[in-house]
């Protein structure tokens, strides 16, 4: 994929991993009755949901990562910041509310605190595990990040496309042979087409422009696509 934005360019080809959240709902705030059957979540420390009621769920779209000491070991922790604390716009107090929030983690746990260190990571956020790419979904979720198959022909197709980028960065697209490059631009963008929805199902492609010549030089000044949504 990284081939890929290098030919395409992020103005031209909008595909990330997954969408990055860095806000939206923290809790559902629809508050149930201590009858409901579902287990509750209390909406204050010091208020039981069996007899106060409370939210039905609670999500997150920030984490960090602390260190701590267990055993003599450095130990790293992964959590979820708390909305209180994730809506503080000041960097100063986030960061001072964050380490006596992850201090109390670590005491709950009979850990050692010993520094926060990721201060904010995004849900959807990809990691590398174990030489494997992953997206993180939740405090203890993650998703497996695909690369799209290509086959040789199509590699070369790829390759065609990121010599002409070269090219045109180059400065010598004045002698770059248009019909060439119009060929190769269409190929690419009708390979894109079909094998990204293949690929990934929750991506939405939105096609452009119906060329009504065959020439390569009215496809490519005419045919467009953009793409919206996620890879997983």
């Amino acid at each position: 994929m990284e081939r890929i934005y290098r030919a395409c360019g992020w103005k031209n080809l909008r595909v990330t991993y997954a969408a990055f959240e860095d806000g939206g709902a923290f809790w559902k705030q629809t508050i149930y009755s201590p009858r409901e059957k579902s287990k509750l979540i209390a909406t204050k420390s010091d208020r039981p949901a069996e007899i106060y009621g409370g939210y039905s769920s609670q999500t997150f779209a920030n984490f960090f990562v602390y260190e701590v000491m267990k055993k003599k070991v450095k130990q790293l922790r992964f959590g979820a910041v708390p909305a209180a604390i994730a809506s503080k716009s000041d960097p100063d107090t986030y960061n001072a509310m964050l380490e006596m929030y992850a201090r109390g983690l670590a005491k709950t746990a009979k850990e050692k605190f010993v520094r926060i260190v990721r201060a904010r990571v995004l849900k959807n956020t990809m990691i590398e595990l174990y030489g494997e790419r992953f997206r993180i979904a939740g405090e203890k979720q993650v998703y497996p990040v695909r690369q799209m198959p290509l086959a040789i022909d199509e590699m070369y197709l790829l390759k065609g496309v990121e010599t002409i980028v070269a090219a045109g960065n180059a400065g010598a697209s004045a002698r770059i042979d248009f019909e060439k490059t119009a060929e190769s631009l269409v190929g690419f963008w009708d390979l894109l087409l079909e094998k990204l929805p293949v690929n990934y199902p929750k991506l939405t492609v939105r096609r452009y422009g119906n060329p009504s010549s065959s020439s390569p030089k009215s496809k490519v000044c005419v045919a467009g696509a953009g793409f919206e949504g996620t890879i997983n």
